[in-house]
Formats: C-alpha cells, sequence, structure tokens
C-alpha cells in the first residue's frame, strides 16, 4: 500500500521543529505496518492543492494529517473523485476523525488504515463550498474571530481566547435577521445561531455533538430564536435533556437542501471550524456518498469509540 500524506504544518500550535518531528513520527509509524509514504509538508492555504497534486502520484489514498480544518480541505479536493481519503487525527477537536471511528493514537490509526475498509460517506456543500462537519452563522463565527484577535492581541493559548471570546459574545448577544427555507418550511426572524450539519448530530448528554452515521444522505439544521444568552442556555439544556424538537424557541429540521438568506448580505460563516466571508443568499446541498473514506474496521471502530 502506498500512501501520500498531507501535513498541516501550521495545525494547532506547531513551530517547524514539530513539523518535522511530526512528520518522522508519521513516516516511522506507517513503516511499521508495512505502508509506503510520500510526506508532503504545506501552509493553510496550499491545502487543497497539495491534495490535488497528491491525488495524481498513483497512490491507493491521500492521508490528511491534521484537524478538522486540513481534513475539510483534503476532503474537499478528492470529494467526487475515486482517491480514498484517510485521516490522522492530528488536531485539537478531530470531530470527522472520530465520527468515522479513527483512534487518536498515531500506530493505532497507521495501522487502521493498513488494514482498513473503504467506504463512502456524504459531504455537504455551501455555495459550493465542501464541508464535512458542520457549518454556522452567527453566535460561533463570531467567537471564532473574536478568538483569532484575542490570540492575537495577547498570546494566549486557543482555549483560553476562545472562553474570552465567548464570554464577550454572549455579552454582545448578536442576532441576525435570517430567512430560513428547509423543503416547506420557511422561517423568519431574528435569530443568534442557525447550525447547519453534514448529517444528524446527538444533541442528548450521552454523545452531545457527535454523529451515528455519516451516510444517512440529510442535513440537520438547528435554529435558536432565544432572546437572551440566559435564554439560549435554556433553551439548550431543555433540548439537550428532554427533547429537542418540543423546545419552542429551537427549531429542528431535516433536510436534503437549506437556504439562508439574510440582511445584510455579506456574512461571517463558520465552515468546518474557520470562518469565511459569504455573500447571503448561502445555499447548503448534502452530496451523498461523495466522498470515499478508509475507515477502520468495525471492531476497532467500536474500540476507539
Amino acid at each position: 500500500m502506498r500512501v501520500a500524506v498531507i501535513l498541516n504544518g501550521k495545525s494547532g500550535s506547531v513551530g517547524a521543529d514539530q513539523c518535522e518531528q511530526k512528520a518522522s513520527a508519521i513516516a516511522q509509524a506507517f513503516s511499521q505496518v508495512g505502508v509506503d509514504v510520500t510526506m508532503q509538508r504545506c501552509e493553510p492555504a496550499d491545502l487543497v492543492a497539495s491534495a490535488r497534486r497528491a491525488a495524481g502520484l498513483g497512490v491507493d489514498a491521500v492521508v490528511a494529517a491534521g484537524g478538522d480544518g486540513t481534513v475539510s480541505a483534503v476532503a474537499s479536493a478528492l470529494a467526487g473523485t475515486e482517491m480514498p481519503l484517510a485521516v490522522l487525527p492530528m488536531g485539537t477537536l478531530n470531530h470527522f476523525a472520530r465520527d468515522l471511528g479513527m483512534p487518536t493514537d498515531l500506530v493505532d490509526a497507521t495501522r487502521a488504515i493498513a488494514e482498513g475498509r473503504l467506504t463512502a460517506v456524504d459531504v455537504a456543500t455551501v455555495n459550493d463550498r465542501v464541508l464535512i462537519n458542520n457549518s454556522s452563522i452567527g453566535l460561533y463565527a463570531a467567537a471564532v474571530v473574536e478568538r483569532d484577535a484575542e490570540q492575537k492581541r495577547t498570546g494566549a493559548g486557543k482555549w483560553v481566547a476562545m472562553g474570552r471570546a465567548v464570554w464577550k459574545i454572549l455579552r454582545q448577544f448578536p442576532r441576525q435577521r435570517v430567512t430560513l427555507t428547509v423543503g416547506d418550511r420557511v422561517l423568519t426572524g431574528r435569530m443568534p445561531i442557525v447550525f447547519v450539519g453534514n448529517n444528524e448530530f446527538i444533541v442528548e448528554p450521552r454523545g452531545f455533538g457527535k454523529r451515528e452515521r455519516l451516510d444517512a444522505g440529510v442535513l440537520s439544521i438547528y435554529a435558536a430564536r432565544s432572546r437572551s444568552p440566559l435564554g439560549l442556555l435554556w433553551h439548550s439544556l431543555r433540548a439537550m435533556f428532554g427533547r429537542a424538537e418540543h423546545v419552542a424557541e429551537l427549531e429542528v429540521l431535516t433536510g436534503t437542501r437549506a437556504c439562508i438568506e439574510s440582511s445584510p448580505r455579506m456574512l461571517r460563516v463558520a465552515v468546518d471550524g474557520e470562518v469565511v466571508q459569504m455573500t447571503s443568499p448561502l445555499r447548503y446541498e448534502i452530496r451523498p456518498g461523495a466522498l470515499r473514506v478508509i475507515a477502520p474496521r468495525v471492531e476497532e471502530a467500536r474500540a476507539a469509540a
């Protein structure tokens, strides 16, 4: 088996020396399981182009080594092609790798790739940009922008900066005037957050934020109508410990397409943890089975979970 590894040189807080150490550790781990490796280290802006070049090298899979942002970029290059994606979870949260069942230990993850099974999972798009996890407008996108600014101002760590950013944004509690269309449902109003997921996310405490399936072929949409931070917290807790569809201030919808129109038209949109500027309307669509992936064998995925 031959793979091309795309290593994000800026994943997390990685410096040049640490990047070389990671590259060496990855190459050694794959060597132990009999996999030949071509390593490509690149900057975040070059991830998509590097993945496309790697797909043309005649390898058996392109491996994204990094967090969800890295995986999303590589997946956007491979979606709709026959080239499989494999994942080495080396980021902060690793949502996609977790839901795929990948082990977090490097040696275990390389073995899971070497011995894994080929399957197809869904991706979603927003205005033709591929996403593997979720996208949102409102509070989260604003908090990410403020977190990055806080890190630049103070040099704070990612989690500390995020805590300060969330506190600041919640105090401001901006609400966006939107029109949300999902199938024949049309919702209008001022909302603090609209969340669109690639497949359905669990909202109960037992597995909050996880997905049981990556191939159900649906978007999951959550739109909050809360008017204050305390209201949002209360509605979220009710949704977690009850049934989200019974919380009047939280709209829960599923569909294959969704459209968000807003005023003003320029929006900060969070896409797999990265914030980009997009112009309304935002058009979301599910693409069933568009991404071929190497997933762990079922028993290994269960053990990782």
